[in-house]
This record gives structure tokens, sequence and C-alpha cells, in this order.
């Protein structure tokens, strides 16, 4: 088939209307400049016999250029494998990698392999830890599935992430891959959709600050978090990221904390 006709699942309306109904859905992330946050996620879909293809899906959060690797199970050693591999699809390791709780990389050997290479990872806490990569996910899955040549699922993924990076992008006007030579304009677009003014509070939450979680049930490493209204928790670290994130303990002498981050809208100071 032609590039053109390919591109034409980018052109459709319905394109756009994927884009501006999933953006609505989810609230942004300011990032700086490229290679500063990787968004990244496993992604699981039913193949023809009756199986489930693993992919990892990669997006810069400043540039949106994503990247797709197959892997052969979630072990820790694959998704190193693959997020090795997306390095090099995406031209660079960042900063940083924003993940959901996926065991893999959540172990040890994966937080070993991040700190050699000086990469700080997290989650954050909420009914959607990574809004970035899973609104492109749903796009993705979308747009593969309108492909109607009989190839590979590889080779669909492929078409799709190419035309992707190539097409303009509804939030920064232009392809990802063209983002990379724009990036003062870029950073002026993420600043003036993502930097927007956040609600103001009058209590500045400090380190080892007694909060109470405002959410229902949500999961930590440690197990649940049940009717936060009679838990206290202790502010272990506090991050500079737009919007602030948090870091709580059980206990002000703990050494362990929470690994999720929390936005300060979630937590209530006491």
């Amino acid at each position: 088939m032609s590039k053109s006709k390919y591109g034409d699942l980018f052109q459709n309306p319905e394109y756009s209307k994927l884009q501006k109904d999933d953006a609505a859905q989810t609230r942004g992330v300011y990032v700086p400049e490229p290679y500063d946050t990787y968004a990244i996620d496993l992604i699981f879909i039913p193949t023809t016999a009756g199986r489930y293809a693993i992919y990892l899906n990669a997006i810069d959060v400043f540039t949106r250029k994503v990247a797709s690797v197959k892997l052969s199970s979630k072990t820790t050693p694959e998704i190193i494998r693959g997020v090795i591999q997306v390095f090099e699809m995406l031209g660079g390791k960042p900063k940083r990698i924003w993940s959901d709780l996926e065991g893999g990389i959540e172990s040890n050997a994966f937080k070993k392999f991040a700190e050699g290479h000086h990469i700080e990872v997290y989650q954050t806490f909420g009914k959607v830890h990574n809004p970035v990569i899973e609104r492109f996910n749903r796009t993705q899955k979308e747009l593969v599935e309108r492909i109607k040549f009989k190839g590979s699922l590889d080779e669909k993924i492929k078409i799709v992430n190419e035309h992707y990076n190539k097409s303009k992008h509804r939030t920064l006007g232009m392809a990802p891959n063209d983002a990379y030579n724009k990036v003062n304009k870029v950073e002026n677009i993420h600043r003036d959709n993502y930097n927007e003014p956040r609600k103001e509070f009058s209590d500045d939450i400090k380190i080892n600050d007694k909060v109470k979680v405002r959410k229902e049930k949500e999961t930590f490493d440690k197990g649940y978090i049940n009717q936060f209204v009679n838990k206290i928790y202790y502010i272990s670290a506090i991050y500079n990221t737009n919007p602030k994130t948090y870091r709580v303990k059980d206990k002000i002498d703990d050494t362990e904390q929470y690994r999720e981050l929390i936005y300060r809208y979630e937590i209530l100071k006491v």
C-alpha cells in the first residue's frame, strides 16, 4: 500500500476526534525539553492464535514522539531490553521514566538499571496512573484496527507509529518528529497548555508534615489504604514537578516510603 493511503488514517476527522476526546479526560504534565521524561507502559494485544502479544510503548512527553518494542515476556530482563531499545528509537535516554505499577519495573533489578543510567523512575497515584501514554495506547489500538491489509501485527504497529510521528499532533500543532527542531516553540506550547496556574493552598506542605490522603481504596506498594479519613501519613519527599508531587510514609521515623507520587490536591494537611 502507498504511504498516502496509510496517512489517510491520520487525515481522517475521526483521528482528531480521538485525540480531542482523550485529551479532555486527562490532565497535562509539564516538561521543559526533549529527553526529560519518557512515559512507558506495557500493552497486551490479542492475536489470532488466541494468545497475547506484549509490547512496550513509550512516548517522549515533550515531543510526543512514540516508539514500540515487542517483548517476549513481562520479566524484568526483557523489559530492560525493551527500554534500552526505546532509548535508541527515541534518540537518547531520558532524565525520568514515568510508568504505572508494573512489577517488572518496580523490581530491584530495574531500579538498579535506572540508577546506573542516572534515571529517576516514578509513578503517580490515582485512577489514571499514566495518562499521556494511556492516551496514545488507545489511539494506537484504534488505528491498528483500521488497517485492513493482512500484514503482521508488528507491521501494523510500525506503520501506525511512523505516521503518528510524522503527522500533525493536535496539542503541538506540528508532527512529533519536527518538535526536536522547534524546541523553544514547543516549550511555549507546553507552558501555555500545561503550566497553567494551579489552585493555591494556604498551608505549605513540608517534609514530615502530617497529612491525610484523600482517595479511596487505591493500591500502594504495601497494600491497600482504606477509608483514609482516620489514617495519618507523613510527607517523606517533595518533588518540584509541575504540578508538585509528594511521597508519604507511615511513621515519621520510617526509612521506607510508598513509591507512588501523590498530587497536592490528593492530600490534606492535618
